[in-house]
């Protein structure tokens, strides 16, 4: 962003920039402002992950070819492979891990009646964008794609 100013303090910046608001932003109320940035910023994300599955479509192949990887007789696309289940686990549960701050919602919300239909609207949705990337990330680059999907759409 700035060419003069090094990653390692550029980053520092950004991280004072993003966790001074929630310092002095005490009561969740005030948060919910903070959560509607964070939402659309997941919407974008999941947006540019899909749209880019969708105008680049399995380049696979040709990441393979410029990574040097032998793709053998799987190709690609491998059904089944145990090696990532532990990273996977991990990923699935930190996406799920927001149930600490719960009491709080619900103490929060203007109609506590509605926290049922809340939780389930709020648990399908993340898991539709999970999904949604999941799915995109694997069909663009096979097995070939890294731990974030962010990290192989720069390439």
């Amino acid at each position: 962003l700035f060419p003069n100013v090094s990653v390692e303090k550029h980053m520092i910046y950004v991280s004072f920039v993003l966790a001074v608001p929630t310092a002095l932003l005490r009561t969740p109320r005030l948060l919910s402002y903070l959560s509607a940035v964070g939402t659309c910023a997941t919407i974008c994300v999941v947006s540019a992950v899909a749209g880019s599955a969708i105008y680049s479509g399995d380049i696979s192949e040709e990441v393979a070819e410029t990574r040097g990887v032998d793709l053998g007789p799987s190709g690609t696309h491998m059904l089944w492979e145990t090696s990532g289940l532990p990273i996977a686990f991990g990923l699935i549960a930190y996406t799920f891990s927001g149930h600490a701050i719960i009491p709080s919602i619900y103490s929060s919300m203007a109609r506590p009646q509605d926290y049922e239909k809340m939780i389930k609207f709020t648990f399908a949705a993340v898991t539709l964008c999970c999904l949604v990337v999941a799915l995109s990330g694997y069909y663009m680059f096979g097995n070939q794609v890294d731990d974030q999907i962010t990290l192989s759409l720069e390439r």
